[in-house]
């Protein structure tokens, strides 16, 4: 096709994706057990036709010894890449892992992005307004050190963090669907992932992903990450499952009357690293022995005067509305505040906190902290000895 992709998928690899694709139908019966998923996604040709090809299974022979695989050609400036093609990301080396990746954004762009340490973020199919905050200023800090933040699309904290990164640099975002299948606001979405980061999915261009093709897809962005971060989760198989596919895992903690805290907190009780932010990141790979890595600390947040830091204290302990925080002034718990506070004034110093960074208002008009509280304790210290200085 004139002005397409620059197809490099091999034979084999190009009949295999096609042969996935043609079983999707059966595969979205395996996605109520993403694990058994990732089995049957690692099989050969012959082994995924015998497993899964039912009644179909001579039609599909057939097909399969028939020769020649159907050109997988994409929009213009779309390429593909085979597990045999030198640009294809080393980390995705498990069995399981897709035999051709889709990509819009360019083979040298993914190259660079994947050539770099990358950060995966599970994604969540619903989150709180501290969940998208957390994972966007977690994923802009990273990117502006010079690390590479995998995602998925399909839910908010998966946006958020390409909505973080892409302040900072680029992002990769796995689909699970065909590239140009996809129609709408998330085409919109998407164009701001492109502005310096990549696409992908394991799925010919104009294929639908079913119910299997998202669920499958976090596979890929848990193998792409040296490390994988769980930011929100209500702790179902569905949300956690790719966590033990990648590298190491840290879980952001959460309140514990919020049913999206459990995932997270169940992580954590089975020996997951705590993330207060960014920095408990990078230890968590410099512990894995991930190369590359930034030497200098992360940036801290803005400072600010002490009474807007009671505001900015208070908004993370939840006083999320102008008028929360004049009451909680009035009932001397605002540092600095009289108790003749007016809701103007509070609103008058949330501008200010947003204008500078720190808070950020969501679209129902209540405000979140963009960047958390910095620890009392050194991440991996002794905390006895800290206790005792």
């Amino acid at each position: 096709m004139s002005g397409g992709c620059h197809s490099g998928g091999c034979h084999e690899c190009i009949r295999h994706c096609r042969l996935v694709a043609e079983l999707g139908p059966v595969l979205d019966y395996q996605s109520g057990r993403p694990g058994a998923l990732a089995e049957v996604l690692g099989l050969g040709d012959e082994e995924l036709i015998e497993s899964l090809g039912g009644r179909r299974r001579e039609v599909l022979r057939q097909w399969h010894a028939g020769g020649e695989a159907r050109s997988m050609d994409g929009p213009c400036g779309g390429t593909q890449l085979c597990r045999h093609d030198g640009g294809y990301p080393a980390a995705l080396s498990a069995a399981w892992a897709p035999a051709v990746l889709s990509v819009l954004g360019g083979r040298d762009r993914l190259a660079a992005l994947a050539g770099r340490p990358a950060v995966a973020f599970l994604d969540s199919p619903e989150a709180s307004d501290y969940g998208r905050a957390m994972a966007r200023s977690m994923a802009r800090a990273l990117t502006a050190a010079g690390l590479t933040v995998a995602a998925g699309v399909t839910g908010p904290v998966g946006r958020a963090a390409h909505a973080g990164a892409a302040q900072a640099g680029g992002s990769l975002a796995v689909l699970g669907q065909g590239l140009v299948s996809r129609r709408g606001r998330t085409d919109t979405f998407l164009s701001l992932v492109l502005r310096a980061g990549c696409v992908i999915s394991e799925l010919p261009w104009d294929c639908g992903g079913r119910k299997w093709g998202p669920v499958a897809a976090e596979r890929i962005v848990a193998g792409l990450g040296a490390a994988t971060v769980v930011v929100e989760s209500r702790g179902e198989e569905r949300d956690l499952w790719a966590a033990r596919l990648g590298g190491p895992v840290g879980a952001v903690p959460g309140m514990v009357t919020n049913p999206l805290a459990g995932g997270p907190h169940r992580l954590l009780a089975d020996g997951a690293r705590l993330l207060a932010g960014p920095g408990d990141v990078l230890e968590l790979l410099y512990e894995a022995g991930a190369s590359c890595l930034p030497s200098a600390p992360m940036t801290a947040g803005p400072t600010v005067g002490r009474r807007l830091q009671a505001v900015l204290d208070l908004v993370g302990a939840g006083a999320d509305t102008p008028e929360l925080l004049a009451a909680a002034a009035r009932q001397g718990r605002l540092e600095g505040w009289t108790d003749a506070v007016t809701t103007f004034e509070v609103m008058a110093a949330l501008g200010r906190l947003e204008a500078n960074g720190s808070v950020s208002r969501t679209e129902q008009g209540r405000y979140v902290r963009r960047d958390p509280a910095p620890c009392a304790f050194a991440p991996g210290a002794d905390m006895s000895a800290q206790l005792h200085s």
